[in-house]
Order: structure tokens, then C-alpha cells, then sequence
């Protein structure tokens, strides 16, 4: 899964394309008319917004949050975009240098890693 970890971003997106490949069976999709900008300059009419269990971690040292996301129709190189509130939520510090998110799970701290030659590759589509 390719996730863009935005601080500046208000809202956690899902891009369509990735939603349908999912073949989630059971969620609904609620209808929004929401506007975003910042999307290669441009206005993106929200789809609507679905909420979907999002997990950090894996096995017993994992954090699973119910995430509202806003399903946007447009063309990523990502699947997911997170925002600074929910991060907050989390109590997770995001490093863009490290490529890393840290959270607690209990009383221990946790670390999602990213990959830097697939974030590069990423970066380079999106540009």
C-alpha cells in the first residue's frame, strides 16, 4: 500500500481506484459534497466518505483505528493520503526524513518504516 503522509492536509483521502480494488464488502459509501484543493492545483469533488479500519503495526503490537476517509476520483501515485489530525489521534510522530511513524501501542512505542527507493518512485509519478 502506498501511503502519503500529509501534515498539512485536513482530511484522510482514498483514491477510488484503490477503493475498488479493495472489493470491500459490508462498507457503505455516505454521500458528501465536499470540494478539495490542492490537487495538482486544481478543485476535487468528493465521492463521498467511507469509514474502514486503518492498522499500524503488525501482530500483538498493532493499533487499529476506524479512519474516516474521502474518496476522491482522481489519478495518485498513492492509495491513501493521512492528515495531521489523525496522527494526533494516534499520538503518532511522523519523520519524512527517517521515512518512519512512531506510536504507542500500551506502554511500548512502535515504528511503521517507509521505503525510500518506492517513495522515490512514487514522488517521481506524482510530479
Amino acid at each position: 500500500m502506498r501511503v502519503f503522509v500529509d501534515s498539512g492536509s485536513f482530511v484522510n483521502v482514498i483514491f477510488k481506484e484503490f477503493l475498488l480494488q479493495m472489493d470491500l464488502q459490508g462498507y457503505q459509501l455516505e454521500t458528501v459534497e465536499t470540494t478539495l484543493f490542492g490537487f495538482a492545483g486544481h478543485a476535487v469533488y468528493a465521492e463521498g466518505e467511507i469509514v474502514l479500519p486503518l492498522t499500524l503495526g503488525t501482530r500483538e503490537l498493532r493499533k487499529i483505528v476506524m479512519t474516516t476517509f474521502t474518496v476522491v476520483d482522481t489519478p495518485s501515485a498513492y492509495n491513501i493520503i493521512l492528515e495531521r489530525p489523525f496522527m494526533n489521534e494516534l499520538k503518532a510522530v511522523a519523520s519524512i526524513y527517517h521515512q518512519k511513524i512512531k506510536f504507542s501501542v500500551g506502554n511500548q512505542v512502535r515504528e511503521v518504516r517507509g521505503d525510500q527507493p518506492y517513495s522515490r518512485k512514487c514522488y517521481v509519478e506524482a510530479v
